[in-house]
Parts: structure tokens; C-alpha cells; sequence
């Protein structure tokens, strides 16, 4: 398996939810890990959309759970998502951050 950088996801400063990666970024994706800024004051929440996320509408995203549990990315942590069926992702903060929230996302494909 190889591991690889997807683009970065964004929170721009005074908004809440970042850029999206669409079916493109996420059609070879195994696994991915994404890595939190060391400074997050905000409570960050991982989001999937079942339509591509280059298309998606703020309503096609819905909270990404495990075992009954919405998946958050915490600061400066690393958070490992397997590969469900998703076709866009994206973060949605709980209220507008102070500055840009920029996440890592490294992933690994499914060869």
C-alpha cells in the first residue's frame, strides 16, 4: 500500500465548514489520517456527503459517525478514518474560528 498527501482541508477564518474533497481526491482512498492543527480551540466535527463533494449543498452533508458516535478531530491530534462509502468530506466547526484551520490529510491506497 502506498501512502500519499490529499489536498489540505481549510476552515477559513470567521467561517465554520472547510473546503470539501470530492469523489476524485477520495476514488483510490484506503484510509486516511487527518492531523489537526496544534491550536483548535473550536470543536471540529467530520462530515460526509453521499453525492460528490465538488456538487454537494451544505443539506447533502450529514455527521460522519462510529459506533453511534459523531467522529471529531481534536487539537493537535491525528484522526484515522477507513474508507466508507462517501462521495465528499469535509469539517464543520461549532462556531465561526478565530483564524484559518488548516488539517493534513494523509492517505493510503487501496492497491
Amino acid at each position: 500500500m502506498t501512502q500519499f498527501a490529499l489536498p489540505p482541508l481549510t476552515i477559513p477564518s470567521g467561517q465554520t465548514v472547510s473546503n470539501a474533497l470530492t469523489k476524485r481526491n477520495l476514488q483510490h482512498v484506503r484510509t486516511m489520517t487527518v492531523h489537526a492543527p496544534a491550536t483548535l480551540p473550536e470543536a471540529v466535527v467530520v462530515e460526509a456527503a453521499a453525492v460528490d463533494g465538488a456538487s454537494a449543498g451544505a443539506g447533502d452533508y450529514r455527521d460522519l459517525q462510529s459506533n453511534g458516535a459523531d467522529i471529531t478531530v481534536p487539537e493537535d491530534s491525528a484522526v484515522t478514518l477507513l474508507r466508507a462509502a462517501f462521495f465528499g468530506l469535509r469539517l464543520r466547526a461549532g462556531g465561526a474560528v478565530g483564524a484559518d484551520r488548516v488539517f493534513t490529510l494523509i492517505g493510503e491506497d487501496e492497491t
